[in-house]
């Protein structure tokens, strides 16, 4: 992706993806993706897939589609019976990114894992920086972030993924 942005001066947007792992998300925005668009998230209790759409006037046919589509465990799962819902634990970390980044944020070089801490960090069109860290090792892990002459530590807790929000120079916090 980097080598590909490098020479069209474009980002890759990697969409229709079904990995749901927030580790590959974080490497992949460090790999210059523009965006990372999951296919078919919400199913039902069976693993079909859910077609919001109230008319379904396609030609195609559903209830095939229906009977052959199964993805029993995707991020959402709904109940039409019981009208309820269950999420995988993916959701909070993938959530790290839809929360605090938006477009027009610009992506901003980090370095290299260190005490078993991944990082892609961001600044946005205001100035303020992001930076989402995830620790996948089953111990907490401190690491100190340095951007533009700011500096601070934190503790990642273990298996999980954390976003700092801080004002760059001359920006203001979103």
């Amino acid at each position: 992706m980097r080598d590909a942005r490098k020479e069209t001066g474009k980002p890759v947007h990697l969409t229709e993806t079904s990995d749901l792992s927030p580790s590959t998300v974080l490497d992949d925005f460090r790999l210059d993706a523009g965006s990372y668009v999951l296919w078919a998230q919400a199913t039902d209790q069976d693993g079909g897939t859910l077609h919001w759409t109230p008319s379904r006037d396609n030609d195609i046919d559903w209830e095939q589609v229906g009977a052959t589509t199964k993805w029993p465990d995707r991020l959402v799962k709904v109940n039409t019976v019981t009208k309820d819902f269950t999420v995988r634990d993916e959701l909070y970390g993938l959530g790290q990114f839809a929360k605090y980044l938006a477009p027009g944020d610009v992506r901003l070089d980090s370095s290299a894992t260190e005490n078993g801490i991944r990082n892609v960090v961001y600044r946005s069109r205001n100035g303020a920086h992001v930076a989402v860290l995830g620790n996948n090792a089953g111990t907490d892990s401190r690491v100190r972030v340095v951007v533009g002459g700011q500096k601070f530590v934190v503790t990642v807790p273990a298996n999980s993924f954390a976003t700092y929000r801080w004002k760059g120079y001359g920006g203001r916090d979103r």
